[in-house]
């Protein structure tokens, strides 16, 4: 019912459209019943004010529109607490931890700049899709000749598709779908080409004409990988395809079955050069002979932290694979992952006071001549950093990290296969 601070006339004339607009539902209509009466209130005050029934000189226009705005705001209100509570209980521990937790850091640990589309990516095909030429997957795979630096290439759309969205874009502009996400379509495969100078068919773009350019120093952006915006841009691409595959079909609702099919089959051969080819296999790493036999001795508590040699960083991370592999040990020194450095900032292949230990025993472990193994200063720091249950060594009798560790903890104790043990 009506607030009793309107006039009874006005009220009763104003009830009265109310309950008349609020019975025409139809079949067709799928608003929920708070949606049919507000589209009915607001349909009432426009009709009685047009007419003059409803007077302007109390306000009361203004106090029924703010009454249903209230009314939105409050259900709107109660879904976002709802919301949020929910949110809470699911993932509030993650969250503390992930901002506040031991390991917190801030920044990215890469050189955000790297990761950029090149111009010519939207149409070059990599070498795992299936439709390729050998030059285009050499284009298309990031090497370090690659002329933009390139580590990964998530752009590619190819020529049939984008032009098949640029006509449905032209044909069915007026759409509002289509519309948007064509737009959004064009801004985010703008912001995948990054902040670097572009060089394009001989010519170099500056920096400045690039959107991204002047977006990265905003706060929560500055970290941003510019060519994953390829990988949204990639649901716009489907989104905008849809949206106007819908509008062919509703604009002419009794067109052929011959017509439906062409434009179908039209929208698969678009997306046909972006099937890909099965995942190529490669040979890992076996773990070393001795590694289960070697665990099966030592029996550590599963939280026992364990030293194995060598030490997994990104550039060697085959130890994780063999833990992953077998399940020990429970808990590895070092590893491949983004962690804090000293300074909270994010980084890889940062290991505290150990660093220096780490990667002069994994040169020890990968036998050049010159390698030299840490001194006795930084293999105490390390240890004493550490505090591993065990040391672990895949080598061999006689081998240079063999004699380093002899010398530092003695005879191993217990050996089979290439792995050797030693108990702290």
């Amino acid at each position: 019912k009506l607030d009793a601070d309107l006039t009874p006339q006005c009220a009763t004339a104003l009830q009265a459209v109310l309950d008349a607009l609020g019975k025409k539902q139809g079949a067709e209509d799928t608003r929920t019943r708070r949606q049919r009466d507000h589209d009915a209130l607001e349909e009432a005050c426009r009709r009685l004010i047009g007419v003059g029934t409803l007077p302007d000189r109390a306000g009361q226009p203004t106090q029924i529109l703010l009454h249903m705005s209230l009314d939105q705001l409050r259900g709107a209100a109660a879904g976002l607490a709802t919301g949020a509570a929910v949110t809470l209980l699911i993932c509030g521990r993650a969250l503390w931890v992930q901002f506040l937790g031991p390991l917190r850091q801030h920044g990215s640990p890469w050189t955000t700049s790297i990761f950029r589309s090149a111009p010519g990516a939207l149409v070059t095909p990599a070498g795992n899709l299936l439709f390729h030429t050998r030059a285009s997957a050499a284009a298309a795979f990031p090497t370090a000749s690659h002329p933009t630096g390139l580590w990964e290439n998530l752009a590619y759309l190819g020529v049939p598709l984008l032009a098949v969205l640029l006509a449905a874009a032209i044909r069915f502009w007026r759409n509002p779908g289509v519309r948007a996400t064509a737009v959004t379509l064009v801004v985010l495969e703008l912001f995948s080409l990054g902040d670097g100078p572009l060089t394009l068919h001989g010519f170099r773009y500056p920096a400045v004409l690039l959107p991204w350019h002047w977006l990265q120093g905003l706060p929560f952006l500055s970290d941003v990988l510019p060519d994953r915006f390829a990988v949204v841009a990639d649901g716009a691409a489907a989104a905008l395809l849809a949206f106007s595959l819908d509008a062919a079909r509703t604009a002419a609702p009794r067109v052929s079955w011959r017509s439906t099919s062409l434009v179908t089959a039209v929208a698969v051969l678009a997306i046909l050069p972006l099937v890909p080819l099965p995942v190529q296999v490669t040979s890992a790493t076996p773990v070393p002979a001795g590694w289960n036999t070697i665990f099966a001795r030592l029996r550590l508590a599963p939280d026992a932290a364990v030293l194995v040699i060598p030490v997994p960083t990104a550039l060697q991370p085959q130890v994780m694979r063999w833990q992953a592999d077998t399940g020990e040990p429970g808990s590895l020194v070092g590893g491949w992952f983004i962690g804090p450095s000293r300074t909270g900032r994010a980084v890889v292949n940062e290991f505290g006071p150990a660093h220096a230990a780490v990667w002069r025993l994994d040169a020890l472990s990968a036998g050049p001549a010159n390698a030299t193994g840490p001194t006795r200063p930084e293999i105490r720091q390390a240890l004493a950093y550490w505090l591993p249950a065990a040391v672990v060594a895949v080598t061999t009798r006689g081998s240079r990290l063999w004699r380093f560790l002899t010398g530092l903890l003695g005879a191993p104790a217990m050996e089979a296969g290439r792995v050797l043990a030693w108990r702290r």
